[in-house]
């Protein structure tokens, strides 16, 4: 009986496919009946959570500032402006360091106070955190 060697070499590639695929799959169940899987989750969660922080942090520092054309920055701009009822401008002063937020009102652009400054800022990173939490994968 003559066998070609092209038709032995696929079913042996196909043959060793396979047995990755299921050490792969024995492998995946083993980790999902051990009881650290839970840890694994919770450090899953930990990663996403700081992979968040970190681009919430890049959207507060860079996008809202620039003023660019972003979705994300526009309705985190928006929900700022709803909770607080009124436009609220940011700006890096030139040759400053710290964020200065201004209220735009009838009478005119008016800085906050430092305790309003507080509480726009812990506002603006609840939403901006929640926003980039909703977005991403």
């Amino acid at each position: 009986m003559l066998t070609n060697p092209y038709s032995v070499r696929a079913m042996l590639r196909t043959y060793g496919k396979q047995l990755v695929t299921g050490r792969r799959l024995a492998r995946y169940l083993r980790g999902a009946r051990e009881p650290d899987a839970a840890d694994d989750a919770g450090l899953r969660s930990a990663r996403r959570r700081a992979l968040v922080e970190k681009v919430a942090r890049e959207i507060i520092d860079n996008l809202l500032v620039a003023g660019e054309e972003n979705p994300l920055v526009e309705e985190i701009k928006e929900a700022l402006n709803e909770r607080f009822r009124s436009r609220l401008l940011f700006e890096y002063p030139f040759l400053e360091q710290e964020l200065q937020i201004f209220r735009e009102t009838p009478g005119g652009v008016q800085e906050l106070t430092p305790p309003e400054m507080n509480e726009v800022l812990v506002a603006l990173w609840d939403i901006t955190t929640q926003k980039v939490d909703e977005t991403m994968l």
